[in-house]
């Protein structure tokens, strides 16, 4: 088995004595692919296996996303056994993304992950089975924090950018510190970074970099291929590669397998016994409490007496709350907190003509007529007491004092 890191920028793999970069060969391959666009959540379902809860995980996406159900792939670990179900990470992926990055291996693939499972894979190969803290995957194009309790990763951060932009924001960083908690694993190109690993002893997160045989000082950059090698024993085995019983190289390889099990499998339908029959009527039962529940709870939701189609009525009912909340600009920042923030610093001798802002950059542009340039120097120093920078990129004498143009950007929010 050969595990294949299929990051934005760089495939890295390891087939457990070699590792490198670019496509590997073999016909065995575990696959991790970019968590940067996956969607993570975490749910928990009235089953614990079975095509079903797959159907019942695919249904919930689609009502929330409004993503058609044969667009969506979904892979999942079970973190929790619940008195009636489990609790389970899912991983969602589109169709159409997921196998065209891993369409090159796809073939020669036995298992298709996200890189997040490889990660959590080798810190448990590592740091034990029973290790619990955060790894954290700082990589060029997006930094992920997974918490592991006791083995099993039981939450997923990803923060779609690079260690390189997070050091650049505020709100990213202190998200990133709001997702780290007891023994902290450091691994991507972040972990290689001085500039980032400064970073994060200065925002007071005590980490740890892994370097072990045969990786030595590149062991963050090929944790995650080490992981996938070891997929089989990781803790959390979300697959998105279904095994296809009829695929013509699964019978040519497995023939005799497939004939002992057909033979089993006759075997079983004969013997079958009433008892067996009976449980399939009360779990049919059961589905259709459950179905029932589901459409009283959406009719409470919706407000409608009848739901005839649930999954419709729900994705309508989504589509709505989303015209109204692009109409009404909800989750916009506030165009008020710039320009208070200018209004507070302007001084005599300055008379501000003309404003723009651009609020989702969190810039603006200021131009004017000051009195003299120590107008214009006061107004910049007022302006650095609110905003992340000022500079004065214009200024000329006219007749009635001095034009400028001041260029302030990243509002400093009071704590």
């Amino acid at each position: 088995m050969v595990g294949v890191d299929i990051g934005t920028e760089l495939t890295k793999w390891f087939d457990g004595e070699r590792f490198g970069t670019g496509t590997p060969s073999g016909d065995a391959f575990s696959v991790g692919i970019s968590s940067k666009g996956t969607l993570v959540r975490v749910s928990s379902y009235p089953l614990c296996s079975g095509r079903n809860l797959e159907k019942m995980m695919v249904a919930e996406v689609e009502a929330e996303t409004g993503i058609p159900s044969e667009e969506i792939e979904v892979s999942y670990c079970s973190i929790e056994k619940l008195p009636k179900g489990c609790r389970f990470i899912v991983f969602v992926e589109r169709k159409g993304h997921l196998w065209k990055v891993v369409e090159e291996l796809k073939d020669r693939a036995r298992h298709v992950t996200v890189d997040i499972v490889g990660v959590v894979s080798a810190t448990l190969s590592v740091y034990g089975k029973g290790y619990s803290g955060t790894v954290i995957d700082a990589g060029a194009s997006k930094v992920s924090a997974v918490k592991v309790e006791n083995g099993k990763p039981v939450s997923v951060d990803i923060i779609r950018t690079g260690f390189k932009g997070l050091m650049e924001s505020r709100e990213l960083s202190n998200r990133l510190l709001g997702a780290v908690s007891g023994r902290t694993i450091l691994v991507g190109g972040g972990a290689l970074s001085e500039e980032f690993r400064g970073f994060l002893e200065e925002k007071g997160i005590d980490f740890e970099v892994p370097e072990f045989e045969p990786f030595g000082a590149e062991t963050p950059l090929y944790y995650a291929s080490f992981g996938l090698y070891r997929f089989k024993t990781s803790g959390c085995r979300a697959d998105f590669k279904k095994f296809h019983l009829l695929g013509t190289q699964v019978i040519s390889k497995h023939r005799n397998e497939i004939l002992f099990s057909a033979v089993a499998l006759l075997l079983s339908l004969i013997l079958i016994t009433a008892g067996e029959y009976m449980r399939f009527l009360s779990a049919k039962r059961d589905y259709r409490r459950l179905n029932e529940h589901l459409k009283s709870e959406v009719s409470k939701v919706l407000g409608v007496k009848r739901v005839v189609a649930p999954k419709i009525q729900l994705r309508s009912e989504i589509e709505r709350l989303r015209e109204e909340a692009d109409f009404l600009l909800i989750g916009s920042p506030s165009i008020l907190v710039p320009l208070d923030a200018i209004s507070e610093s302007v001084v005599g001798g300055v008379n501000v003509k003309a404003l723009s802002v651009n609020i989702l950059n969190q810039t603006a542009k200021i131009s004017g007529i000051a009195k003299d340039e120590k107008s214009i120097d006061a107004f910049r120093r007022n302006l650095l007491k609110r905003f992340e920078s000022a500079t004065v990129s214009f200024s000329k004498r006219v007749k009635k004092g001095v034009k400028f143009t001041v260029e302030v950007k990243g509002v400093k929010v009071e704590s």
